[in-house]
């Protein structure tokens, strides 16, 4: 018959049951620290030191402490510890932790324009708060389009941070200059005429207003005077025009020139604050057959 060996150390409230020879132990309560071993028939020890618990030893499931493990009769003891670590102090341990060595990278953390994925969502500065909105300004003006916008942590070259611009195609039509075409417009009219195959020119200082909201939008009037042969021939003309918008920029209308009859023209308006047409004729002018082209340039 074996032998039976008993150990029993007892801290405050008990002490552990015994073993039989056949190593299995009696269900039992261990409390405050301890040390178990078996005798000579036993199957191992209960545990290492440590703080202990309670639990059915007859199992073999061994107690677990801060840190320790055991092996039990019949099976293994837990294990502790942590699935990462968290160098940073930011919270979060390096396995949710993008940058574990910077303690401002972190999931959720505030995105900046920075170049760094400050709140590890796998993008660099998608939800940049600093980001800016920025305006397409294809004309060059320095006014942007509302209607083409940019929200970015950086503004292209043919971008600014204002969307002012009435008319992004048009250098001419903006804030500065104005956004409409209205306004008094100061030039010549060239009248260059052949009347039975001799040419002249006349030429007149015309003044015309325009006003997109009138009916019609541009109206003029002036003398033209011929510099030859016309002189004597007609002497000075006087000429009326007038026009309404048929786009954003290109007016049409009538010349009318007396003696020579009225005639359709078109100008367009361009920078800055430009207004170019031009007109031809024909016809006949006390019998004598004429032909003749108007160009007027006029700037506000």
């Amino acid at each position: 018959m074996s032998r039976r060996l008993w150990w029993c150390v007892v801290v405050g409230v008990g002490c552990a049951g015994g073993k039989g020879s056949d190593g299995v132990s009696e269900e039992g309560t261990l409390g405050g620290s301890y040390v178990v071993t078996g005798g000579d028939d036993a199957q191992g020890s209960l545990g290492e030191t440590g703080d202990g618990g309670s639990g059915d030893s007859s199992s073999g499931d061994g107690g677990s402490g801060d840190g320790g493990s055991g092996d039990g009769s019949s099976g293994g003891g837990g294990s502790g510890g942590e699935s990462g670590t968290d160098r940073d102090g930011d919270g979060y341990d390096s396995s949710v932790d993008c940058d574990d060595a910077d303690a401002d990278t972190y999931p959720g953390a505030t995105e900046y324009c920075d170049g760094i994925d400050t709140d590890c969502d796998g993008s660099l500065d998608r939800n940049a708060v600093d980001k800016v909105t920025s305006y397409e300004d294809s004309d060059g003006d320095g006014f942007g389009n509302p209607d083409v916008y940019l929200w970015a942590c950086n503004v292209p070259s043919d971008y600014v941070l204002n969307d002012d611009d009435c008319d992004d195609t048009d250098a001419s039509r903006n804030p500065d200059l104005g956004c409409d075409w209205n306004g008094s417009y100061v030039g010549t009219l060239t009248l260059t005429a052949v009347v039975s195959g001799l040419a002249d020119t006349c030429t007149a200082r015309l003044t015309m207003d325009v006003d997109e909201s009138a009916r019609p939008a541009a109206t003029g009037d002036s003398t033209c005077v011929w510099a030859g042969l016309g002189a004597s021939l007609i002497g000075d003309v006087d000429f009326e025009i007038d026009g309404s918008f048929s786009a954003t920029d290109t007016i049409e209308g009538d010349v009318t020139i007396d003696g020579f009859g009225s005639e359709a023209w078109s100008g367009t308006f361009t920078s800055p604050g430009n207004l170019y047409g031009t007109a031809s004729g024909s016809g006949t002018y006390s019998g004598l057959a004429y032909t003749y082209t108007a160009e007027l340039d006029l700037n506000r």
